[in-house]
């Protein structure tokens, strides 16, 4: 199998959920982004998200192995090239909008946050590596660059629509120790605003 297996699977109210599979064992990676049923009052009062790291074996039975804590409403996520490290992107209360009469009640932010842990997938195990905040709206997706080194993450729009656009902003990984780091390079590809889903492109296909 490829290094990781990307499904999609729609619930009953649509919503889009990815799955990432570990490339040597039976591991599925399911981020659980805490909007409940998905009713207003779920969506503005979610709680904290976590990552979940689920076993499954030869004859489809299945285990809950472990789960991280993340930051509220992680949609995107991703597992690293060489099934060492996950990361999730988080919208905190970034989808609060600013005139929203109940804005300070739900507890809007004007940050987002990126996660960073890692995996280990001879267990199934995730431990808690670094997280780092950033400004931007609806962060929506994530991938590690080839080598493990780097993080991209798209913005779905500037905070404060100024200026009116989306971003596509870049991270290092820092691994100078047991524990990966997230360093901010301060680059950034300006995109149309709504920018989604990112891949990765073998060169040999450029």
């Amino acid at each position: 199998i490829p290094f990781c297996l990307h499904v999609c699977v729609r619930n009953r109210q649509k919503d889009t959920i990815k799955v990432r599979r570990c490339r040597r064992r039976r591991y599925f990676l399911i981020p659980d982004v805490g909007w409940g049923h998905q009713t207003a009052q779920h969506f503005l009062f979610s709680k904290r998200g976590k990552l979940i790291s689920i076993a499954f074996d030869e004859n489809g039975e299945h285990r809950v192995v472990d789960e991280e804590a993340v930051g509220w409403s992680p949609e995107g996520f991703s597992l690293s090239h060489d099934n060492k490290m996950a990361a999730t992107v988080n919208m905190e209360r970034t989808s609060v909008a600013g005139t929203f009469p109940g804005g300070t009640i739900a507890r809007r932010t004007t940050f987002s946050s990126l996660s960073l842990m890692t995996f280990d997938d001879q267990t199934g195990q995730l431990e808690q590596g670094d997280e780092q905040t950033f400004r931007g709206i609806l962060p929506e997706d994530l991938v590690f660059d080839s080598n493990d080194d780097a993080i991209a993450v798209t913005i779905y729009q500037h905070m404060n629509f100024e200026p009116d656009g989306g971003l596509v902003e870049f991270w290092e990984i820092e691994h100078s120790s047991n524990t990966p780091r997230l360093v901010r390079t301060g680059n950034a590809l300006p995109v149309k605003r709504g920018v989604h889903d990112l891949a990765i492109m073998p060169a040999s296909n450029l």
